[in-house]
């Protein structure tokens, strides 16, 4: 288990503008909706139904970008990655891009807005082991294949580092659109990460994943959480030490890549550099809605430096921790992880 302050220490000797990453292909317009519990909310809302309609107050509401992709990027930004996203939304979504994820440094000049916005409504439920429900309309996303890649993008692409492609779920053009990508990527010596998202309203696909995507040689990092782990091995798994065991079974069927998974109480990965499984910090969570993208941006970050498997998963996990757990939906800075790391903060017991 490496020291986190030791960690801290490192990071502060990355120049982490050095590193250029691309992601692709999504951005959501989010709507996070904070309710009570399950079993307090469906009550009061069923209540409601039943008298044909009313308003339920709600405070705590708020928009903001979101998307895999988007969230990617902005934290990458916010950790000090040069960042590009590409992606096809609206006029009022590259808008609303402007306004954020611009502001943050992220850029821009490869969004289209010629096409529909992507939404996003996450019912967050504050319970002891915080859970949310996210009602989505895909937009454009829905159908983004390769052939939405001009010249320019593909130049992006392969000048890149690394590049993400997110959202697989949601796109039916996925599979296509990461097998071009990779292909192209490979050629060009950049790294290439996927993070499929939630693809439990797609089981009669999730074959796709496994034959196609699992085994792909040119897919260097497959990053999964919890429930995209179950939904993929295709059975329920306790949590823990049988997690790992169905996460070590996938990442043999890899094409030479690396799988890593990251979850409420540890990180764990496969692949070329070794093994390792890493306990998350002990955080009072405010949020869980973009936790795994920050999740990414902390593992692609490692990944670029060459950190040890468990140096980069500990970076993976300080930086997921301090967005769920920070008063702002806001991905820290890496300053701010290594101000964190220092500080020693208490660990989940594996």
């Amino acid at each position: 288990m490496p020291d986190p302050a030791a960690l801290a220490a490192r990071l502060r000797e990355i120049r982490p503008e050095a590193f250029h990453v691309v992601t692709l292909p999504d951005f959501f317009l989010d709507h996070f909706v904070r309710v009570p519990a399950w079993d307090r909310a469906v009550p009061l809302w069923k209540g409601v139904h039943a008298q044909g309609g009313g308003n339920v107050p709600t405070p705590h509401q708020h928009f903001q970008a979101g998307g895999n992709a988007a969230n990617t990027a902005l934290a990458l930004a916010r950790l000090g990655v040069g960042t590009h996203l590409v992606t096809r939304t609206s006029e009022f979504g590259r808008s609303v891009l402007e306004g954020s994820l611009g502001r943050a440094g992220v850029d821009l000049k490869h969004v289209r807005a010629d096409g529909q916005l992507s939404v996003t409504t996450a019912l967050e439920f504050q319970e002891e082991r915080p859970a949310n429900v996210m009602l989505s309309d895909a937009g454009s996303l829905a159908e983004y294949g390769p052939e939405q890649l001009d010249a320019n993008d593909w130049t992006l692409l392969e000048a890149a580092d690394l590049v993400l492609v997110a959202n697989w779920s949601q796109n039916r053009r996925g599979t296509a659109l990461l097998e071009a990508v990779a292909e192209a990527c490979r050629r060009a010596g950049t790294l290439v990460m996927l993070d499929t998202g939630d693809p439990s309203h797609r089981r009669e696909e999730i074959a796709q994943v496994r034959d196609r995507l699992l085994p792909l040689k040119e897919l260097d990092v497959l990053a999964m959480n919890e429930n995209e782990l179950r939904q993929i091995a295709g059975k329920a798994l306790a949590e823990g030490e049988e997690e790992r065991a169905a996460a070590g079974a996938l990442s043999a069927q890899r094409g030479g890549g690396t799988l890593d998974l990251h979850t409420a109480r540890f990180a764990a990965t496969w692949g070329p550099m070794g093994s390792a499984v890493v306990p998350t910090f002990r955080v009072t969570p405010l949020r869980v809605t973009g936790a795994g993208d920050a999740w990414n941006a902390g593992n692609a970050l490692g990944h670029l430096a060459e950190l040890e498997p468990e140096e980069r998963l500990m970076l993976a996990n300080a930086v997921a921790g301090l967005y769920v757990s920070g008063p702002e939906a806001l991905a820290p800075t890496l300053a701010d992880v290594a101000r964190f790391l220092a500080s020693r903060p208490a660990l989940h017991a594996l």
